[in-house]
C-alpha cells in the first residue's frame, strides 16, 4: 500500500506540474475554434451517434452536466496515475500479468450475479450513464497491468478530453514516476537489496571485480540481517564498512583499479538513501 500510494501520490504532482507549466488547451475549446465555420463528422450528443455537425458545436464524449475538466490538458492525469500504479504493481509482484481467467476479487462491481474476474469487467445491459446502452453484455478484459493501464489513458483521447500527445507523455512520465518512487519505497523493507541488486549488475557488465563484488554482497547481506533485526545501530555500522569497502577497491591511490566511478556512485548513492532513513542518531 505504501508503494502503491506513493507512486500514484508523485504521479499526481508529476502531472500537474506540466499542467501548470504547460497551460496546454483541451480538445473543447481547440477543435470548435479551429473547425469553426465547418462542417465536422463528429459525435452529435446521447442517443445520436455520428453525425455531420458544426464544427463550432464539437463537444467531448461527456454527459452534459460535465463537458471537460476545468484544468490545463498536458499531461493526462488518468495516463500518469494509471502507468504509476500499473508500473508499481508488476515491480511488487514481479509480473505484468494480470487477467488469467480463474482469479476473481471478491466482488460484483458489475452487477452479474457472480464474482468478477481479475482484469476483466461486463458492462451489462443499460449501464451506460448518459446514452442508453449497451444493448447487450460488453466483454472488457486486460491480460497485463500495462494494458490495462494504457487502455485507462487512451480511454480520455476517445473521449475527446485530450490529445494523444498528453496521453503518450502522461504514459512515460508515469512510469518514471512509478519506478522512482518503487525504489524508495522498497528501502523501507528491503534497504539492502536493491544494493546487492546493483552490485551484481555492475559485476555482471565487469565494472567490478568478481573478488570486491562478493566482499560487497556479504557486507550488505550482514547489514539486511541487522535491520531484520530492528538493531539500526548495527545497520548504520555495515554502512560504514560498505562505504569504505567502496573506498578502497575504487582508490588508484591505493591500487584499486577494479571498481568503475559509475558503480561507486551509483553504490554511494544508494547508501546516502538507506542511512538517511535509519542512520539519523546512529
Amino acid at each position: 500500500y505504501m508503494a502503491i500510494a506513493g507512486a500514484v501520490f508523485d504521479a499526481g504532482i508529476v502531472a500537474w506540474e506540466a499542467k501548470r507549466a504547460y497551460d496546454f488547451v483541451r480538445p473543447a475549446s481547440a477543435i470548435p475554434y479551429l473547425y469553426q465555420g465547418q462542417q465536422v463528422l463528429a459525435w452529435g450528443g446521447p442517443n445520436q451517434g455520428a453525425k455531420v455537425i458544426n464544427g463550432e458545436d464539437w463537444q467531448p464524449y461527456q454527459q452534459a452536466n460535465f463537458i471537460t475538466p476545468a484544468f490545463a490538458e498536458f499531461t493526462s492525469g488518468h495516463s500518469t496515475f494509471s502507468a504509476a500504479g500499473a508500473y508499481t504493481l508488476a515491480a511488487f509482484t514481479g509480473s505484468d500479468d494480470l487477467y488469467d481467467g480463474v482469479t476473481t476479487i471478491g466482488r460484483d462491481y458489475d452487477k452479474d450475479g457472480v464474482e468478477d474476474l481479475l482484469g476483466q469487467h461486463l458492462a451489462m445491459p443499460g449501464t451506460m450513464r448518459f446514452e442508453e446502452g449497451p444493448a447487450v453484455p460488453v466483454v472488457l478484459r486486460w491480460s497485463t497491468l500495462s494494458e490495462a493501464a494504457e487502455e485507462a489513458g487512451i480511454s480520455r483521447l476517445y473521449g475527446g478530453i485530450h490529445f494523444q500527445d498528453g496521453n503518450l507523455r502522461g504514459q512515460e512520465s508515469g512510469k518514471k514516476a512509478g519506478a522512482q518512487a518503487y525504489q524508495l519505497s522498497e528501502l523501507y523493507w528491503d534497504p539492502f537489496g536493491t544494493i546487492i541488486k546493483t552490485v551484481e549488475e555492475f559485476a555482471a557488465s565487469g565494472q567490478i571485480a568478481q573478488f570486491s563484488a562478493t566482499r560487497l554482497t556479504h557486507l550488505a547481506q550482514r547489514a539486511q540481517l541487522a535491520f531484520s533485526k530492528r538493531n539500526p545501530a548495527q545497520v548504520c555500522a555495515h554502512i560504514r564498512s560498505i562505504e569504505n569497502t567502496v573506498f578502497k577497491v575504487h582508490n588508484p591511490i591505493r591500487g584499486g583499479k577494479d571498481f568503475s566511478n559509475d558503480a561507486r556512485v551509483r553504490i554511494n548513492q544508494q547508501l546516502e538513501q538507506v542511512a538517511s532513513l535509519i542512520c539519523s542518531g546512529h
